[in-house]
This record gives C-alpha cells, sequence and structure tokens, in this order.
C-alpha cells in the first residue's frame, strides 16, 4: 500500500514536536535538581580594627553561609534565606561590656580625661543580594572624678581606642589600643596609665646602626656623642659580642653579648615610660648567653636599660636590637637619650 505524501508530512511533524517536548522536559527536570549556589559576599573593603583581623574569604570559607536559590525574589522561600543571611551578618554584633580607669605614673585616678573610641558594627545593605558591611561608631566618653569609664549600650564585634588625651599629661606608649566586646569589670577595670608632666630639661638623643665585629672585641659608645670606638678607652658603656665564626643557614649558633658601665652602671628598663632614672639599683654590667639548645634561643633580642654614667653625673636610657649574625658580622640598632645636666629627669 502506498502512503500519501499529505499523510507522511503531518506524522512527522508530529513526531518531530514530541520528540521536543520530551527534550525540554528532561531538561528543565534537570535543571530544578540542581542547587545553584548564590556567590558570596566577600570582606574585601571592609574596615578592619587593629588585632581584630579578620579571617580570609575563601571559597570554603564564605562569611556567611551559602544558600540554595530555589524561588523568585519575594516567595516565602527568598523571605527565609534573606533573614538567614541578615543574622549571619549581624550575629556577629555583641553587646560591648567594657570598663576602664586612667591613672597616673603614682597609681592617681585622673578625671577628667577624654577618651574616643570607636566600635565596629557589622550590618546587611541588601540581603537580596548578600551585601554588608561595617560601619565604625564613634563614641565619646570622659572619666569620672575615679578615673573610670564605660563603654556600654552599643552591640559590635570591639572597638579601636581613638586617642586618651588630658591637658598636662602624656599617655603611656604600652597603652592598649583594641579591645573585643568584653574586657575589664566595675571590680577589675582595664588600667590605662597616663604620665603627669613635670619640668623638662635638655635631653641629647642619638640614634645609629652599629656593626662589630663577633670575636669578643671591645667596643666602647659615647652617649653625648654617639661615637663608637674599638677598644676601652674612653665611652659610657662597652659591649663584647661573641660567636662562631662559621655559622651555617637555619642552625642554631651559641652567642653572648656583655653590656658595661665602666663609670656607672645598668638597670633593665621594663617599664611604661621611662621618662625618670632610678635612684639605685645599678649593676656594673649585663651578660645575655643564648644556648642552641634552650627552647627559648633567639637571634634577635630587643633589650632596653637604664644607664648612669661619669660617676652620677650622666643620666639616660638605651634601647638596643640586636642581631648577633649580620652580614659575617654582628649588628646592633642603638637608640640613647641622656641628660647632661646630672639630673635623672629624662622626660622628652
Amino acid at each position: 500500500m502506498r502512503i500519501r505524501p499529505r499523510v507522511i508530512i503531518p506524522v512527522t511533524l508530529a513526531a518531530v514536536l514530541f520528540l521536543a517536548l520530551l527534550l525540554y522536559q528532561r531538561h528543565s527536570r534537570t535543571h530544578s535538581e540542581q542547587q545553584v549556589r548564590e556567590p558570596a559576599a566577600t570582606n574585601r573593603d571592609i574596615p578592619r580594627m587593629a588585632g581584630q583581623s579578620l579571617p580570609p574569604v575563601t571559597p570554603n570559607n564564605p562569611p556567611v553561609p551559602s544558600v540554595i536559590n530555589s524561588g523568585p525574589k519575594g516567595s516565602a522561600s527568598a523571605q527565609n534565606r534573606e533573614e538567614i543571611f541578615r543574622q549571619a551578618v549581624e550575629g556577629k554584633n555583641s553587646p560591648i561590656h567594657f570598663y576602664g580607669k586612667v591613672v597616673d605614673q603614682n597609681g592617681i585616678p585622673i578625671p577628667g580625661v577624654n577618651v574616643q573610641v570607636k566600635v565596629r558594627q557589622w550590618y546587611t545593605a541588601a540581603p537580596e543580594t548578600k551585601t554588608f558591611g561595617a560601619r565604625m561608631i564613634p563614641i565619646e566618653k570622659q572619666t569620672g572624678t575615679d578615673g573610670r569609664f564605660e563603654v556600654q549600650d552599643v552591640d559590635g564585634d570591639g572597638f579601636d581606642v581613638e586617642s586618651i588625651v588630658k591637658e598636662g599629661y602624656k599617655l603611656s606608649p604600652k597603652a592598649p589600643r583594641e579591645f573585643g566586646v568584653s574586657s575589664g569589670s566595675p571590680e577589675g577595670p582595664v588600667i590605662i596609665k597616663m604620665w603627669k608632666k613635670g619640668t623638662t630639661e635638655p635631653l641629647v638623643s642619638e640614634g645609629h646602626f652599629f656593626g662589630f665585629e663577633p670575636d669578643g672585641r671591645t667596643y666602647s659608645i659615647d652617649l653625648m656623642t654617639g661615637k663608637k670606638t674599638e677598644g676601652s678607652a674612653d665611652g659610657d658603656i662597652q659591649i663584647q659580642i661573641t660567636r662562631p665564626h662559621d655559622i651555617h643557614p637555619h642552625e642554631r649558633y651559641p652567642w653572648s653579648i656583655q653590656i658595661i658601665a665602666p663609670s656607672g652602671g645598668l638597670v633593665e628598663a621594663t617599664d611604661e615610660f621611662r621618662y625618670e632614672a632610678p635612684e639605685n639599683g645599678y649593676a656594673p654590667s649585663v651578660k645575655i648567653e643564648m644556648d642552641p639548645t634552650d627552647p627559648a634561643w633567639i637571634d634577635l633580642l630587643k633589650k632596653a636599660f637604664y644607664v648612669k654614667s661619669r660617676t652620677g653625673s650622666l643620666y639616660g636610657t638605651i634601647q638596643m636590637t640586636i642581631h648577633p649574625d649580620y652580614q659575617d658580622k654582628s649588628a646592633i640598632e642603638f637608640q640613647s637619650t641622656v641628660n647632661p645636666a646630672g639630673s635623672r629627669n629624662l622626660q622628652p
């Protein structure tokens, strides 16, 4: 039997349409079963607080949970995703509870100190597009008659201290500058020290980078001129550094440094200000030895000392960063401040 062309054409078109419909349904079903993750927001340009480093944002460590994109904008599922995102970001914030107390070098409370801080607070700008950020909220406080101040009634993940000032006082260089959400307590506040300024006197300051042969030979340093000479003829302090001549890279080695004050003495300076040399307690020399078997061994040492020299007619401070191995020799970054008037006053 012969099939007529007018019958073949309609049948062929119907078959093509049927196959196209099957392919479309299969593609749609496969697409709907895929979990499409929305791009995670980044914290690239969000301001960071010193000491409060944020974890890096990577595909395996997004700042907020990734969610499945199921449902058009405005639907119940989309609103739920936006709420999850908002809670994840703003959940970084907690109530700030900080208790501080400002005192002088003698531990006496200082009233009327102006304190300015900035609290970091996270927020969501547009949850539907995963946009978030951090704002810095400025807060100003003043210490009471007891030297106390508090940072309360604000949410964030910590704060920076912008300034602590009062006329006639100088803030300690060791004063903490970053705090978390909870620091101190009413019974035990965080102590912040300031120096009550007194009479200033002319001081002589020097800063140098000195090289040394590390074979135990003696070098002398004049604290008034900052001049280094080999030998022990003149100088307010003498320095001797010893270590092996041949050092293998990345291997420990024994080394030592001896600091001598031939006409006075040394006291290690560990206080916050170093604005007044002590009256007593000076030792004629200090020796530091590094044993390579000691877990505390280091090859970069920072030390500060008060110095009395010239039979008590010269007081000052020295700060040293010691490099026992530096370009086949040894070296010291050296800073000094002395009062040539014979006073223990070192206030700048």
